[in-house]
């Protein structure tokens, strides 16, 4: 696989941000990659707080179901950090 371009970041991380809205977490960092036709998206969000295990699966299933619609086919995977970078 290789990066995907500027364009195609932005519009992950559109949605991501969208779907966080509201919420106590923040988009730290989005990175995607192409494979062939397919994206794979990797975001990673940061807490304002400690969060409960059932807290982390509903953002979780919020950003995946903002990010649904964004490129077909793809596949998303949420990091949850406390520090930058990504650590």
């Amino acid at each position: 696989g290789e990066s995907a371009g500027s364009d195609i970041v932005d519009t992950w991380r559109q949605a991501i941000q969208i779907a966080l809205a509201d919420t106590a977490f923040s988009l730290v960092e989005v990175a995607v990659t192409k494979l062939g036709r397919s994206q794979f998206a990797v975001a990673y969000i940061r807490p304002e707080a400690p969060a409960p295990v059932d807290t982390l699966d509903a953002i979780r299933e919020r950003v995946a179901g903002a990010c649904s619609g964004v490129h077909e086919p793809s596949r998303m995977e949420i990091i949850y950090t406390g520090n930058y970078p990504y650590a």
